[in-house]
């Protein structure tokens, strides 16, 4: 995942999708921004998820629809190797909800112009600005909340109407991209509890 270094470092960016206009015209887009550094272009879902693995790219435009991988089914896979930022980009505005509920950052409803585009982005921007907590999804970041209140797995789960394996699996998530994997349950939990106590104490 990304690190601290995303502060300054260019943001390396993947597009996905099985267009090659749609990947071309977000390509442009994303070269007039000086805060983007390398692009990496994905035909496929199940291609994406390699590249993912292994560049760890800070932002990805996702879209929706997709032969044999959609874009839900490449978030389902990749498990807790979920990028920082992640937009998708579709079509079809009846996906917009399902998208937020899976941890996406925005959501690109085609044409789109050039404003909302930059409105897109600068939201990314500012989550990886952030870093290591601007790493988190929307719904990490809601569960860790919860976390800092005192509450356990079971109680997290039912505050956000969620499956305590859903739970479990942001957790693990968010663990894994602050760096905390190594260290023991309680000891993770209360340094995460601890960094998100000190930037809500900052903000």
């Amino acid at each position: 995942m990304a690190s601290v270094e995303a502060r300054t470092a260019p943001m390396q960016v993947l597009v996905v999708d099985d267009e090659e206009l749609a990947r071309s015209n977000l390509t442009v887009l994303l070269r007039r921004d000086p805060d983007v550094g390398a692009i990496t272009e994905c035909t496929s879902g199940s291609e994406a998820i390699a590249v993912i693995r292994q560049a760890k790219p800070h932002l990805v435009f996702l879209d929706v629809q997709m032969p044999e991988c959609a874009g839900f089914d490449v978030l389902e896979m990749l498990g807790s190797d979920l990028p920082p930022a992640i937009i998708f980009v579709t079509a079809h505005d009846e996906y917009a909800l399902r998208a937020f509920e899976a941890g996406a950052l925005d959501y690109l409803l085609k044409p789109f112009d050039d404003a909302r585009f930059r409105r897109a982005l600068q939201r990314a921007k500012d989550r990886l600005a952030h870093s290591p907590l601007g790493q988190l999804t929307d719904r990490e970041r809601e569960v860790l909340s919860l976390m800092a209140q005192g509450m356990n797995n079971a109680s997290i789960a039912k505050a956000l109407f969620l499956t305590d394996r859903a739970v479990e699996k942001h957790i693990n998530s968010m663990f894994h991209k602050l760096g905390l994997t190594e260290e023991p349950d309680v000891h993770r939990r209360v340094m995460a509890v601890l960094a998100f106590l000190r930037e809500t104490e900052l903000a």
